[in-house]
């Protein structure tokens, strides 16, 4: 695969930067990359089976941390015989989810995530990132929900937010320094150089520039190299992003401005939390399905492609989604892809493909003023087939109100000379509460006005939505409640269930949940 090329390009304005540290740890569960400030012992992880890449550098006098996490399919464990009604084990839960407490930050007071696979291997991925400049911070989510196999999500996983951060950077990087002149009139060594911020408008083209790169990459240079070597099994090598497919679901919040942007190409999905007047929630959503039920898509495919059915039976070309990163069938040309299957072992043209591209990768973007104390939740297709956007609020809601929001565990200060920006617990911190059939929580309690359950798993299920408030890790706890609820025969009957059968019954499930601080401020909780 051309990983090699996005690693490249994804510093391209950092390179002539001196590397400051470098460090590796090495697992088979999971991966982590970290650009952080080259101090000792600058982070601290209480994941023991987490695997990390730490580098530090510089640029424009700004120091960066750096975090991306993959949660792969073998995190989650399939029961192996039948489990006592009375003490239901759901270790895969706990093993799918991890917290993250964030320290030294100015706007996210904790993220949880979740990847409960379906497919085997898992098609989910979700990284994260934290870039720490002088003044303020970015904070970087994504979710990338693969189909036709995981490799393009996966590469994903690894290669898109560097890749907007390194477009970031080089937009921020031509920006005029600002000075406070009633301190300095001059650059000197305690001068704290701040950037005039770019136009908002710039940002979002940033952030949809770094997204058709990549998808340039996988899609187009990756094709160009495979035509220039003659090996069959290189080009086959080379094209497994391509011919696989990814949606990708990014959230972008910058501390200094307060605004969080939604990026998103495909059908996974971002709506925002916050509490109003008399103990509700509000929903807001973030992102719009890209698919065949979004009119706007309809109408831009069929004036790109006149006189041919595009969408019918709610699928685009037989695809759930309308916009992607990879699957190349539905973006090479004719030519192309005629000369793969003649030369290459690539695949014969669907009757279908008559005049690609079909699929792009440029995202939408929405942008969002944060206040003190909302919530975000990015969630792939296989969250929102069986929970509504008001009902994930409303859950989220519930856990918040009922929930310490940084444990007592997690509120120690780092040890003597160090300091922490990051705290993260794996494991072991799922299920607080034992299931109580007297604590059943009804749809109609959740903290929030409901609209129509158009969801379709539950009828599939021949179930009725019942949910429970046992987890500790809020993403765990939507994950369970999308699975069943209270029905916790239902939700072992899912997890139980085994591909490629479990593929009919539920999809892979991925869900990430930040929570902004209540004050937005740089403090610390006490110690």
């Amino acid at each position: 695969m051309n990983g090699a090329r996005i690693a490249t390009r994804k510093i391209r304005s950092l390179r002539k930067h001196p590397v400051a540290h470098v460090s590796c740890r090495a697992s088979s569960r999971a991966t982590s990359w970290f650009l952080h400030d080259p101090s000792p012992n600058r982070l601290r992880s209480r994941a023991p089976l987490m695997a990390s890449v730490g580098f530090a550098v510089g640029f424009a006098g700004l120091g960066l941390l750096w975090h991306v996490d993959t949660v792969h399919a073998d995190s989650i464990r399939s029961p192996t015989k039948p489990l006592p009604a009375d003490t239901p084990n759901f270790d895969y839960l706990r093993e799918a989810a991890a917290s993250h407490f964030v320290y030294d930050d100015p706007g996210i007071q904790r993220f949880d995530s979740i990847v409960v696979p379906s497919n085997f291997p898992a098609e989910d991925f979700i990284a994260s990132a934290f870039v720490h400049l002088d003044t303020h911070t970015w904070s970087l989510f994504s979710i990338f929900d693969g189909h036709n196999g995981p490799l393009t999500s996966s590469w994903l996983s690894d290669n898109l937010i560097p890749a907007i951060v390194g477009g970031l950077a080089d937009l921020f990087s031509r920006q005029p320094p600002l000075f406070d002149e009633a301190e300095h009139t001059s650059l000197d060594s305690e001068t704290t150089l701040r950037l005039k911020p770019p136009p908002h408008e710039d940002i979002d083209g940033a952030l949809k520039a770094a997204f058709l790169r990549v998808d340039d990459d996988i899609v187009n240079w990756a094709v160009e190299r495979a035509f220039a070597s003659p090996s069959k099994a290189n080009a086959v090598n080379l094209l497994l992003p391509a011919q696989s497919g990814s949606c990708a679901l990014v959230g972008f919040f910058d501390s200094a401005s307060k605004k969080l942007r939604v990026a998103v190409t495909g059908d996974s999905r971002a709506i925002l939390g916050r509490r109003v007047d008399g103990g509700l929630y509000e929903v807001h959503v973030l992102s719009f399905d890209q698919n065949a039920h979004n009119p706007a898509e309809d109408e831009r495919m069929s004036k790109e492609h006149p006189g041919e059915t595009i969408m019918a039976n709610g699928r685009v070309l037989g695809w759930g989604m309308s916009r992607a990163f990879g699957d190349a069938t539905y973006k090479w040309s004719l030519e192309i892809q005629k000369r793969l299957h003649e030369e290459y072992l690539g695949d014969r043209i669907p009757s279908k493909v008559k005049t690609p591209p079909y699929f792009t990768a440029e995202p939408e973007i929405t942008t969002t003023d944060i206040r003190p104390g909302d919530f975000l939740v990015m969630g792939s297709d296989g969250l929102w087939d069986c929970l509504t956007n008001e009902e994930v609020v409303g859950l989220v809601g519930l856990w918040k109100d009922t929930h310490d929001m940084v444990p007592k565990e997690t509120m120690s200060s780092p040890s003597e000379g160090t300091s922490s920006h990051h705290h993260m617990i794996a494991s072991d911190f799922t299920i607080d509460a034992p299931y109580d059939q007297n604590k059943v929580v009804d749809r109609d309690s959740l903290p929030v006005i409901l609209q129509e359950d158009k969801t379709v798993m539950y009828p599939w299920w021949r179930a009725t939505k019942k949910f429970v408030n046992v987890d500790a890790n809020v993403a765990a706890h939507l994950a369970r409640n999308a699975l069943g609820g209270a029905d916790q025969d239902l939700t072992l009957g899912l997890l139980t269930m085994t591909p490629p059968r479990s593929r009919r019954y539920r999809d892979d499930l991925s869900a990430v949940v930040v929570f902004f601080k209540d004050d937005l401020d740089h403090s610390r909780p006490e110690e």
